[in-house]
């Protein structure tokens, strides 16, 4: 599969990432997927995934814990990130997840215990480039304030799916001319196949 340098990354990957959905046989579906050698989302799923990638060698997306946006504080905003990473870590039998994505806009406070708890994970090697999933209200806003994201999700066209890697066609010119201003890559989530 072609592959394309990742914005500020510094690496390459391939120009399709592949959701993973639980609409037939798993363990199919998941060789599919590896053999592919596209950057693997689990949908949220990872404990049914894990039993079919544990100890495989992908490039793995995921989506941050969606109660951030709900965190009462700081602290409870960095625990329940922290239980998150480490449960799909434990879930995968890895070390590290390529790509994590906070997938909720949350209040300032729980932001600082996210963007903590993230940075301590990098760190310590769990977490290799953080990303913002722009398709959500107000995500744009806090992309603007906040240069920590190598990566950004775009709304695309179609079915819901990671259907392709760009640098420049979003329907948000604005996202497009600030991925290109900071060096992030653009990842159309949607799209034909």
């Amino acid at each position: 599969m072609p592959r394309v340098e990742f914005g500020r990354t510094n690496i390459a990957v391939p120009q399709a990432w592949v959701r993973l959905a639980n609409d037939g046989d798993r363990e199919t579906i998941a060789r599919h997927a590896l053999d592919s050698g596209s950057v693997i989302d689990l949908g949220g799923q990872h404990g049914l995934w894990g039993q079919f990638l544990r100890g495989e060698d992908f490039l793995l997306h995921v989506e941050g814990p969606s109660g951030l946006k709900n965190s009462p504080t700081r602290e409870h905003a960095a625990n329940i990130t922290e239980a998150h990473i480490i449960e799909v870590l434990c879930a995968l039998g890895r070390e590290t997840i390529d790509f994590y994505t906070l997938n909720s806009v949350a209040p300032a406070e729980a932001l600082e215990g996210f963007f903590e708890t993230i940075e301590s994970a990098r760190h310590e090697g769990h977490v290799r480039y953080l990303g913002l999933n722009l398709t959500l209200p107000g995500s744009f806003e806090l992309w603007r304030a906040n240069d920590a994201f190598e990566y950004v999700l775009v709304a695309g066209e179609g079915d819901a799916s990671f259907s392709g890697l760009t640098r420049s066609a979003t329907t948000d010119p604005r996202a497009s001319s600030l991925a290109k201003e900071r060096r992030v890559g653009i990842v159309g989530v949607g799209g034909s196949e």
